[in-house]
């Protein structure tokens, strides 16, 4: 959409003398505005000059739609600097830093949550930062952004609690036991989406590389779920829940 001049043409009839062509057109670029790769496109059509006159003087409805898309770029220029974290080594952050990350997770905003989990997620990936990722609650918002109805925000959460299982740390595995993360990851192995459910299993199967959390894994009702992923139609679905099958025996 952004690359056929739409943008441009919701623009224009965000400027229309009828209220509801004006409303419906404010609303579409406020929702474009939610995903940071459509940033780009959004500022080279010059749609802030827009949003902002839409601000002063539409009607109330045009009125937060672009204060909405105004918002929506402004969080963006910083969820694009969170792309830092996804290079090819993964960054051990200082104290305070995941708590920042953190922040960005705009709860009306499906793009900011996928950006904030997806940095989380390569953050989770270095043993070194998992005490941090606990004390400064990514944890507590991974358990919250599973539960999405955005299949992309889902699997960066999902990934993120994945990498998290690999910890040496006791207690990071006591607190994701004790907060509901396995039961939520045997929730997700029966997801629609089959990215969700292979994300869910490979996370299970982290979780059982540590015996004494076999049982528990048991207990929170993993082992129907897993089975009948063997029947997936998707050959990695079928692989990873084999695994997480192996490494529960």
């Amino acid at each position: 959409m952004c690359s056929d001049g739409v943008i441009q043409l919701l623009l224009y009839l965000s400027m229309s003398e009828y209220a509801e062509v004006q409303s419906a057109a404010a609303r579409a670029v406020a929702n474009l505005t939610q995903n940071i790769d459509n940033e780009g496109a959004i500022r080279a059509a010059r749609a802030e000059s827009v949003l902002f006159r839409l601000f002063n003087t539409g009607a109330p409805d045009v009125k937060w739609q672009a204060k909405r898309a105004l918002a929506n770029l402004e969080a963006a220029r910083t969820l694009i600097k969170l792309r830092q974290y996804g290079a090819a080594e993964v960054v051990i952050v200082s104290p305070g830093e995941i708590g920042e990350i953190c922040r960005n997770a705009d709860a009306a905003n499906v793009g900011s949550q996928r950006e904030v989990a997806r940095a989380l997620a390569n953050i989770a990936a270095a043993a070194e930062n998992h005490g941090l990722l606990l004390s400064e609650g990514a944890l507590a918002l991974c358990l919250d952004l599973v539960v999405s109805n955005s299949p992309d925000v889902q699997k960066q959460a999902t990934r993120a609690l994945a990498n998290l299982a690999l910890t040496e740390v006791a207690e990071v595995h006591q607190a994701m036991a004790d907060d509901g993360a396995l039961e939520l990851l045997v929730l997700l192995t029966q997801s629609w989406d089959e990215g969700v459910q292979e994300e869910a299993a490979i996370a299970l199967t982290h979780f059982a590389h540590r015996p004494q959390n076999r049982m528990a894994l048991v207990r929170a009702g993993a082992l129907p779920p897993l089975i009948e992923q063997l029947s997936s139609r998707s050959s990695s679905v079928r692989f990873h829940a084999a695994l997480a099958l192996a490494a529960m025996s």
